[in-house]
């Protein structure tokens, strides 16, 4: 998958500019960090590139087909099957079990029901908490819930990973368990942007991109 934007900005309320003519290319097996102030435009910039915001100025193509020239259906299914979302303050149903949590972005996939389980448990020995699949995600420990939070992000094997500050509220032992799940899953087809302050922590990044009130600084 090839990710392209073209003189894309983004302002709020008609006033508030979050993002400035931002140009860039995304092609397999880039893995891109994106670093900057609080409020200069990272998690917007997420958001567009993974097709959760689509109020936005500018063109963004993905292998070469605009964007608004998707349907709805075909987003819905693209944002589903070919991205997956890593936050930093996990976005988890506290109330359900950590399989339900994991299985949600299976439920609108072509996989068949009765695989369902074993992929989930496939996935969560990989992130060391198969033993925790029937516990609820209230009694989780931050990194425990951020795990289930990577294990949900996989789960459909996407093209792209998009990880907003996925490491920022957890200890060190728990965040290079988190970053080596998804070194582990990268290869030459995949594509990681990730926004983050740990950069002592990043191992494998081939770009990096600075934001400054919204703009890319050079």
């Amino acid at each position: 998958m090839r990710l392209e934007l073209r003189n894309v900005g983004k302002i709020y309320h008609k006033e508030a500019v979050a993002l400035q003519d931002i140009s860039l290319t995304l092609s397999p097996g880039d893995r891109m960090i994106l670093r900057g102030e609080s409020g200069a435009g990272k998690s917007t910039l997420l958001r567009l590139l993974g097709l959760i915001d689509r109020d936005f100025s500018g063109e963004y193509y993905i292998d070469g087909k605009n964007s608004r020239d998707f349907h709805m259906r075909e987003l819905s299914k693209l944002r589903n099957q070919a991205f997956g979302f890593i936050f930093q303050e996990f976005a988890l149903i506290e109330d359900d079990t950590v399989f339900e949590n994991v299985k949600i972005p299976l439920l609108y996939s072509n996989k068949r029901k009765w695989s369902h389980k074993k992929e989930v448990e496939k996935l969560l020995e990989k992130v060391g908490l198969e033993e925790f699949m029937d516990k609820k995600v209230r009694n989780l420990s931050g990194g425990q819930r951020q795990r289930v939070a990577v294990a949900r992000a996989l789960i459909n094997r996407p093209d792209v990973i998009i990880a907003d500050e996925p490491t920022a509220s957890l200890g060190v032992r728990d965040a290079q368990q988190v970053l080596q799940t998804l070194y582990d899953y990268l290869d030459e087809t995949k594509i990681l942007v990730m926004a983050t302050h740990d950069l002592k922590e990043i191992k494998m990044e081939n770009k990096k991109l600075l934001l400054a009130e919204g703009k890319i600084c050079t």
